[in-house]
């Protein structure tokens, strides 16, 4: 399967896997009237048929509808065939606070502020209406909008780090084990990491601030079981006043050394708003930055 879609012919049928189904789980009613297809006699119907016979895709109950054929063949595409297919990532050198350039210096917010100035417009801008979740807080004004869920995000920050940061070491779904009275699971969004040292990205979608809080807690569990490098908080965010009125951890938190930061967009993705928050240990007070605005 992986060497067929990295063949030149089957472009189109893996950008028309990750725009439909690589952060999609549920099944989808497959049409031939979007404009992804439009421009030869290749339909939609034809890309999904392709992708069943290469084992990608399962056709579903209803008529034309298919989904995607298991987890592990969604993190086989996207760690080995999307940063393949599309090789994206910022024109910019990795930005790096000092010397020696390693990943202990890597400058992680600017990491990340660059890799959203990259992410597929086309993707996030349709990701309202082919990958989206029901937002419980205000978007627009209104709740229980349409909004992009979390594995849009993940598979987009994914590809570009796995393009960019080509020195270091990126997983997706990074496993931890502990221990209390039995075996228990748990699996941080994005890791990258080099020997002696990580760094932790935790990834939440438009959610509510007790869904915050909770995250701030699990993080820092990541935190505990690493304990050597960074640990971020990521809300992507296009609640109203997500940047006016941020949701912060507790300075016990933020001195346990959690890093926040919130990215809030619009709907279309063409407006970016970013404020994040740590713990200054040298001024022994906690920062927050200013908003800074990405042109995209």
């Amino acid at each position: 399967m992986k060497d067929a879609l990295l063949k030149e012919s089957a472009r189109r049928a893996v950008k028309f896997f990750r725009t439909y189904f690589l952060a999609n789980s549920d099944p989808i009613v497959v049409t031939n009237t979007d404009v992804i297809t439009n421009t030869d006699a290749v339909t939609n119907t034809d890309l999904a048929q392709f992708l069943t016979a290469e084992g990608a895709l399962l056709p579903d109950k209803e008529a034309g509808s298919f989904k995607i054929s298991s987890p592990l063949v969604r993190w086989l595409i996207l760690q080995r065939v999307i940063p393949m297919v599309f090789p994206s990532s910022p024109k910019v050198d990795i930005p790096f606070r000092s010397i020696p350039h390693t990943l202990a210096t890597l400058d992680t917010l600017e990491v990340l502020k660059q890799s959203l100035c990259v992410f597929d417009k086309e993707t996030m801008s349709w990701a309202p209406i082919r990958s989206f979740k029901v937002a419980h807080v205000y978007v627009n004004n209104s709740k229980d909008q349409l909004v992009p869920r979390e594995s849009i995000y993940d598979a987009e920050l994914y590809q570009i780090l796995s393009n960019w940061l080509i020195n270091f070491q990126i997983t997706g779904q990074w496993h931890l084990v502990y221990y209390n009275n039995k075996h228990k699971h748990k699996y941080s969004d994005i890791v990258i990491t080099s020997p002696g040292y990580c760094i932790v990205l935790e990834l939440l979608a438009t959610t509510t601030e007790d869904k915050l809080k909770e995250h701030f807690e699990q993080a820092l569990f990541y935190a505990e079981q690493l304990s050597m490098g960074e640990t971020w908080v990521i809300n992507f965010t296009c609640e109203d006043n997500a940047i006016l009125k941020p949701c912060w951890p507790t300075n016990i938190v933020l001195k346990k050394g959690l890093r926040v930061v919130h990215f809030w967009h619009n709907l279309n993705f063409i407006k970016v708003l970013i404020i994040a928050c740590w713990w200054d240990a040298s001024h022994n007070k906690w920062h927050i930055t200013s908003v800074d605005r990405l042109e995209m």
